[in-house]
């Protein structure tokens, strides 16, 4: 068994264990993107994956839906050939799709059409247990609404965050969603209870162009381990964390950010370069222009192995099923003794 001791300062402990983190990971690969065959030349605009990535949705232009086996990606009909640019499921047998003018559903079967909205763009979408709820980009009028689970008694209402970028909802049932303008809102099944989770002055307007949300929430294992709520956004020059009510630069990216999903930041780099910015501000160059990322993972006590998959124009998919990323929040989070409690309790040797 490996035996670490917690009698010396933290600093000190920092240097053992990463030098003990060294030789251990050292011999693991990194991310490396792999193409695979998706089946189709079309562009593509967003996935979602279940927790496991036993199965997963991929959709784009034209009415373009794949779905990943555990294996393979697969052109799957949607019945439509409308443009489709976001997707959310809560399983295998519930998942969403929003586009121009429609949003879909897939009951583990088939897609159907549940919403119709002419002459309108829809997204981002959320699925949750009650609603389908959903954004409508605008410069001047930006919509967030919610409609039940067959796509009726829809009510929305003009978004004060901006166009919504990231939507999730909290335990309570409330929704919580970021805007353009670096403001984040919250919302009632009702919609007739809104109020501000963080107010963006207007001598400070950002110019958001993706945003995540991760709640700490209990009841959702593909939530980050943490006690508290953490709120990303990401513009053209850099990746920022919202922390006290106040946005502090994370990375700065030299990119323009098409999406973010768990501190991955995905996008172009404006010389037909694909960008991929990891969590510790490390970049990983694809390609294409990065249109969204998937992102499953396996906590460990000390480290996260990834698996990601990144879309793009033409049908391109990449995938990377060797990643390993130090969680030193796991550290900082608990301290020194839990931290070696965790890695004794980890690691068996003869």
């Amino acid at each position: 068994m490996l035996i670490l001791v917690a009698s010396f300062r933290k600093d000190v402990a920092m240097k053992h264990i990463s030098l003990f983190l060294f030789i251990l990971l050292g011999s693991r690969g990194i991310c490396q993107f792999v193409s695979v065959p998706s089946g189709i030349t079309e562009n593509l605009t967003s996935i979602w994956m279940d927790e496991g990535g036993d199965f997963g949705v991929i959709v784009g232009a034209a009415g373009t839906i794949l779905h990943w086996d555990g294996s393979d990606w697969s052109p799957v009909d949607s019945h439509t050939s409308q443009n489709l640019y976001d997707v959310h499921g809560l399983s295998s047998t519930d998942v969403v799709a929003s586009g121009q003018e429609v949003v879909l559903h897939w009951d583990g079967l088939d897609w159907s059409q549940v919403m119709d909205f002419p002459n309108t763009a829809i997204t981002p979408i959320l699925l949750t247990p009650n609603r389908i709820w959903y954004g409508i980009p605008d410069s001047q009028f930006p919509i967030i609404g919610r409609c039940d689970r067959s796509g009726a008694a829809c009510l929305g209402l003009v978004a004060p965050t901006g166009s919504v970028l990231a939507m999730q909802q909290h335990i309570s049932g409330d929704v919580i969603f970021v805007g353009t303008t670096g403001s984040v809102g919250r919302l009632d099944e009702s919609l007739m209870n809104f109020s501000f989770v963080h107010e963006q002055s207007q001598a400070n307007i950002l110019a958001l162009t993706a945003a995540d949300i991760q709640l700490a929430d209990p009841f959702l294992r593909s939530a980050k381990r943490t006690e508290q709520d953490i709120i990303q956004g990401a513009d053209e020059f850099n990746t920022f964390t919202l922390d006290q009510l106040v946005w502090f630069t994370d990375c700065p990216t030299g990119f323009d950010v098409f999406r973010y999903v768990d501190g991955f930041a995905v996008g172009g780099n404006g010389l037909g370069e694909g960008t991929t910015l990891f969590p510790n501000c490390s970049e990983v160059f694809l390609p294409r222009p990065a249109s969204d990322i998937g992102h499953q993972t396996a906590d460990l006590p000390i480290w996260r192995e990834d698996r990601l998959t990144s879309i793009h124009d033409e049908g391109l998919i990449f995938m990377a099923t060797d990643c390993v990323e130090i969680l030193w929040e796991q550290f900082e989070l608990h301290g020194i003794n839990e931290f070696i409690e965790a890695v004794n309790s980890c690691f068996q040797f003869p």
